[in-house]
């Protein structure tokens, strides 16, 4: 089983005081770009506690793939993120 750290806390008084928070940005291993189940989870449990769809960013070597995750479970990949690749 892998190995998270993430402050959770933190994250849901900065989403509280500055309603700023866009998503999540996390790496997985070597082979495996896509989301897990895990992800789907966590990310529908996030977008339904803040009230707005989030982004799931993950990266996999230099591979970054994006979703866009909602409080109903629904994700779908974002294909337009040039700008988001430069970024990570």
């Amino acid at each position: 089983m892998a190995h998270v750290d993430f402050d959770g806390a933190w994250a849901l008084r900065r989403e509280e005081t500055k309603g700023d928070v866009m998503g999540y940005y996390h790496t997985h291993p070597a082979g495996f770009s896509g989301m897990s189940e895990r992800d789907r989870r966590t990310m529908k449990a996030w977008a339904a506690a803040f009230g707005k769809p989030l982004l799931c960013a993950i990266r996999c070597g230099s591979d970054v793939r994006v979703w866009i995750c909602d409080a109903e479970g629904g994700t779908f990949e974002a294909t337009k993120v040039a700008v988001l690749r430069n970024l990570f």
